[in-house]
């Protein structure tokens, strides 16, 4: 089988390697004027297909080369490596042919036989005896008109194993893989060159035979080929033996190539990997333009100059005077749409890459600033001249000269314009080229030999778990609190030395306080009220808080709402003023609540096609009721009516200092607090005047079935549950155990049921809600799939039943529940913050600041017979509320079918239409 080049190509890539190795003796610019004279002749087939002919008839031999313009920039996402697979095809059988491309060639003493595959193009070529020339064209005719014929499955399987094998014989080179990383380092995702040649093995696995078939007549065709005849043949005999072999070949369909992509790094990117190597390899790479650019071209000359030559500043100060590297390389090279220049370091065992690059970027510098040693310039400019006079010397050289020209550049003279660039660049204009593309963002990657680990004999009995022994108790600070002349209560904690304080003002306001005629103007005014006061505008007032570092916004809440932040200690003085500012006096401007009316409008007119996402507040108004302050419901209208009067007049209701408390934690003296508390808030001197509704009862219990629907939904949003009565602090951790046994955790029986046995959900959950007055709900809520939306509801019915029947909690899952409740206390309070909401939620149910301080004693008093009997007289299955949400005309059929309770269908502002 051939050997196939998979590395980049360009016209100097043999160049740069000679480059590296030659020092030619000095020579004066104006003597290096080589110019490449080979005469050639162009024509082309009525089928596209481009021949370029030079004679040479001194040897008795043709260079025959096929370069078709299709290389691994074409390959479609998924299909990487297909051009180097169809490479290899190509040396199989055709439709009038069996056996191995190679043997007629062979036979008839052809040397050089081989086919490549680069980004941007494939190639196959040989050498043939002047008498085998028939044989050879109409070999390569043969394989590009009639090869797909004799292309079996059996034939790819083969191919493509071989091309793996070829992949993983590759990878097995030391530092092999490198080039794939800086391919990902340097090319943006969706660029032609950013994957390999070769491809991955999983590309390779998928490529079909209709894949196959596809790339042939795409581009296999006659009018994506230049053919390149070299050597002992005249024009005339080209002309005829080439519209006779290739006459018939499909002339294919014009494609569109891509063109300029130079990638741009717009900051330096470092990467480290390991390698089965001896030692630390460093590239460093450079996006540079195509290989017609002026400025890619003069990089073989800045290689030679920067590292390559014995005297290059890098190469004498890395290697020999320090010692620290044992070689140093660099080399520019382009391709079609974009190029490389990569410099590598192989450092010296032991020494810091760090330390190395260190020195590389110091001479970099020094190489920007004063440009290449002019003699090493000129050493560098005679090496090329003398390599491209070499390549004079045979018909292959001259034949891939002629074809890569043409390809790429339209010019199968086109080294001539190079030679130009390169004979007449001077040291300034070198230096201002390195300096344009040198000084940009770089790709850094360092290869690393693998470390030398030792694996200790096994110690650990594997045969059981270790016991968990785990600390649960949980210390609270200290806590102090006053009440101000105003009314405002000051709770205050000191807890860790880190000067940071955490601050949150509660609210005794929020939806239960709403009138009838306005659901959510609590949303309204307290995402409105840091949106212009009297002393700023928005912007003003975000300024303000950016300079102290002040986050945080007032937010509402049902029963209580919150304005919380954290601020460094020494400007809390600062942000107490803001915080007094915005909780006073909001201007509520028209202009910003135009703005936040506009986003409510489009947030309810996607409610109205999309209601699932307002399950919860709607199945909170199946519980409640319309006229319960839990069960209000946005809608288009009431949101239109609020305006600044309203809002103007619901802040003058609520917002007062005697119904709000200050919690602060943190690194500060109480009377610190007490002090910037006072001089913020202390003369304010408004009273609280509302009479916030209670939540009390919920709607009588009774079996219902509440439709809602979301057209061409793919899943249904499924919530169930009842009324439970209010939180008591006795209860709870019995009820907490209980729900994370049927619904509140992972290994819930739910979830278990409908998202691990049939996979249904995603996650479907249960809780508890908790109000600080009225009555509570129990609840599960979750989407599943909109097929199975009749027998989710099955399920879940089923799941509820027996749990508080006949299969009640076992002794296993409570423990399991206790277990974790009490060890994953401790993580709930490891910052301030945790400790305050702690606080904050005890407080408002009547409990001491520090209730969570015996959190791990409660939970281990609950027993299973304590759980069972919360679940039997809790979770009542006969008189469940039922809110689906899904395509009705997909599911309103089966689910009325179950009969589970008189069925209402709701718009999705909670509106009874049937």
């Amino acid at each position: 089988m051939p050997i196939r080049n998979v590395r980049p190509a360009g016209y100097f890539a043999i160049a740069a390697t000679l480059i590296m190795a030659v020092t030619a003796a000095a020579a004066h610019a104006d003597e290096l004027s080589t110019q490449v004279d080979i005469p050639y002749e162009v024509f082309r087939l009525d089928n596209g297909l481009t021949t370029i002919v030079h004679s040479d008839h001194s040897v008795p031999t043709v260079f025959v080369g096929m370069w078709y313009g299709v290389g691994s920039k074409d390959e479609p996402e998924g299909k990487t490596g297909f051009a180097h697979l169809f490479e290899h095809l190509m040396f199989q059988g055709t439709e009038n042919r069996d056996g191995e491309y190679f043997s007629p060639f062979t036979d008839a003493g052809a040397t050089g036989m081989n086919g490549t595959t680069a980004e941007d193009r494939t190639n196959y070529y040989a050498t043939v005896p002047s008498g085998a020339l028939d044989m050879a064209l109409w070999m390569e005719s043969d394989r590009m008109t009639y090869l797909l014929g004799a292309v079996t499955q059996e034939a790819l399987d083969e191919q493509r194993g071989v091309v793996q094998n070829e992949k993983r014989q590759g990878e097995t080179r030391p530092y092999a893989l490198m080039y794939d990383r800086i391919r990902e380092g340097i090319y943006p995702v969706g660029h032609p060159y950013r994957h390999s040649i070769i491809g991955s093995m999983e590309d390779l696995d998928a490529a079909s035979l209709e894949d196959v078939h596809e790339w042939f007549n795409t581009y296999y065709g006659a009018s994506n080929v230049v053919l390149v005849l070299a050597g002992d043949v005249d024009i005339e005999t080209a002309k005829e033996k080439v519209e006779f072999y290739f006459g018939e070949a499909p002339a294919g369909t014009a494609l569109t190539h891509p063109k300029e992509w130079t990638p741009q790094l717009l900051q330096n990117r470092y990467e480290v990997m390991y390698d089965e190597v001896g030692q630390v390899r460093i590239a460093r790479v450079w996006p540079l333009p195509s290989l017609n650019s002026k400025d890619t071209t003069l990089f073989y000359l800045i290689g030679d100059s920067l590292a390559n030559n014995k005297n290059s500043p890098l190469r004498r100060k890395l290697v020999d005077e320090l010692q620290i590297a044992t070689a140093v390389s660099a080399r520019g090279y382009g391709k079609v749409m974009a190029g490389e220049f990569i410099l590598t370091v192989d450092l010296r065992e032991g020494v810091d890459p760090a330390d190395a690059m260190a020195v590389v970027d110091e001479l970099l510098a020094g190489y920007l600033e004063d440009g290449p040693d002019p003699q090493i310039l000129e050493n560098a400019k005679l090496s090329v001249n003398m390599y491209m006079l070499g390549t004079l010397e045979t018909s292959s050289s001259i034949g891939q000269l002629l074809a890569e020209g043409y390809l790429y550049s339209d010019d199968p003279l086109f080294i001539n314009r190079q030679l130009e660039w390169l004979n007449a660049a001077n040291a300034d204009e070198v230096r201002d080229v390195a300096d344009r593309w040198l000084s940009r963002g770089f790709y850094e990657l360092t290869v690393l030999p693998f470390p030398e680990y030792e694996v200790a004999e096994p110690k650990a009995d594997r045969s059981r778990i270790p016991d968990v022994t785990a600390v649960t108790t949980i210390n609270f600070p200290e806590v102090r609190e006053t009440t101000l002349d105003n009314g405002m209560r000051l709770v205050v904690a000191r807890r860790g030395s880190i000067p940071l304080v955490d601050v949150t003002i509660q609210i005794g306001t929020g939806a239960t306080a709403e009138p009838p005629d306005a659901p959510g103007i609590a949303t309204f005014m307290f995402s409105q009220m840091d949106k212009g006061t009297r002393r700023f505008d928005a912007n003003e007032l975000a300024a303000a808080k950016d300079r102290i570092g002040m986050d945080g916004a007032p937010s509402a809440g049902a029963e209580n709402s919150s304005f919380s932040w954290r601020i460094l200690a020494s400007n809390l003085d600062e942000s107490f003023d803001l915080a007094a500012e915005i909780l006073r006096n909001p201007t509520f401007p028209e202009e910003e609540l135009d703005k936040f009316k506009a986003r409510v409008s489009a947030y309810l007119a996607t409610l109205a096609r999309a209601p699932s996402q307002a399950a919860s507040s709607l199945f909170s108004r199946a519980i409640y009721g319309p006229d319960n302050p839990m069960g209000g419901v946005w809608t288009p209208e009431l949101a239109a009516a609020i305006d600044r009067d309203k809002l103007r007049a619901f802040h003058a209701q609520e917002i007062a200092p005697d119904n709000m408390t200050v919690y602060v934690i943190g690194d500060i003296e109480f009377e610190t607090a007490r002090s910037a508390v006072e001089d913020a808030f202390g003369n304010w001197k408004h009273r609280h005047k509302s009479a916030r509704a209670p939540v009390g009862k919920a709607l009588d219990r009774r079996a219902r079935v509440i439709l809602i629907d979301h057209p061409g939904s793919p899943s249904s949003a499924i919530l169930a549950g009842h009324p439970v009565a209010p939180y008591d602090a006795d209860t709870s951790t019995e009820i907490f155990v209980m729900n994370r046994i049927i619904g509140g955790g992972f290994e819930s029986r739910l979830n278990m049921n409908l998202r691990e046995d049939k996979g249904w959900s995603y996650g479907y959950r249960s809780t508890v809600s908790q109000n600080t007055s009225g009555e509570q709900y129990f609840q599960t809520s979750g989407q599943v799939q909109a097929d199975k939306t009749a027998e989710a509801m099955q399920e879940i019915l089923a799941e509820l039943e027996a749990y508080g029947r006949d299969e009640p909690a076992t002794e296993t899952e409570v423990e399991r529940v206790k277990l974790n409740r009490a060890r994953s206390l401790p993580g709930s309070y490891s910052t301030n913050r945790g400790f305050l909401a702690s606080m904050i939620v005890s407080e408002s149910f009547g409990l001491p600041y520090d209730y969570a301080e015996r959190a791990a004693e409660r939970v281990e008093a609950v027993t299973t017979a304590g759980v069972n009997e919360r679940a039997r007289s809790m979770i009542d299955p006969d008189n469940l509320v039922w809110l689906v949400i899904g395509d009705l005309s997909q599911i309103e059929e089966p689910v009325r079918a179950l009969q589970f309770g008189d069925v209402e269908v709701w718009d999705a502002f909670g509106k009874r239409l049937r």
